[in-house]
C-alpha cells in the first residue's frame, strides 16, 4: 500500500563485495551471516530508499551465483502515492555506475535510469 515495498537486487558479487568492504574497512566476502545482513542493511538504507531521507531496510534473503548475487530486501516509503526514489547503489565506488529499476507492479511503465548525476526519479506507486 505504497508504505513499502519489496526489492530484488542482482549485483555483481565483486562489486558488492568492494563497496562493504569499503564500509566495514576490512575485506569481505559474501556469505550469509547476521553481522554481514546488518552490513548490507546499512549500506542499501543509504543508497537504495523511497523518500527523501535514508530510512532502515531488512534483509530478506540472499542467493549467491558464480558472478553476481540477488538481494531481497524491504525499503520502507512514505505512503503517499506520489515517491522519490534514490538508486545510488554502488555509484559511492565507481561513479559511471548505471542503474535500472523496474517497477514490477506495472511492467508497461519504461524502465527508470539513475546515474551519479540523477541519483533520483519520482514514481507514482499503487494504492
Amino acid at each position: 500500500k505504497g508504505s513499502s515495498f519489496n526489492v530484488a537486487l542482482r549485483i555483481h558479487t565483486e562489486d558488492f563485495e568492494q563497496v562493504l568492504s569499503a564500509l566495514s574497512g576490512r575485506a569481505e566476502r559474501l556469505e550469509d551471516s547476521p553481522r554481514l545482513r546488518r552490513l548490507m542493511e546499512r549500506y542499501l538504507a543509504h543508497s537504495f530508499y523511497l523518500i527523501v531521507k535514508p530510512a532502515p531496510v531488512e534483509i530478506l534473503g540472499i542467493e549467491f551465483e558464480p558472478r553476481e548475487c540477488w538481494v531481497y530486501f524491504t525499503v520502507s516509503g512514505s505512503g503517499e502515492t506520489k515517491q522519490m526514489l534514490t538508486n545510488s547503489v554502488l555509484m559511492d565506488l565507481f561513479p559511471g555506475q548505471i542503474n535500472r529499476t523496474r517497477r514490477l507492479w506495472n511492467q508497461d511503465l519504461p524502465t527508470l535510469v539513475f546515474s551519479r548525476t540523477e541519483p533520483q526519479r519520482s514514481i507514482t506507486v499503487p494504492n
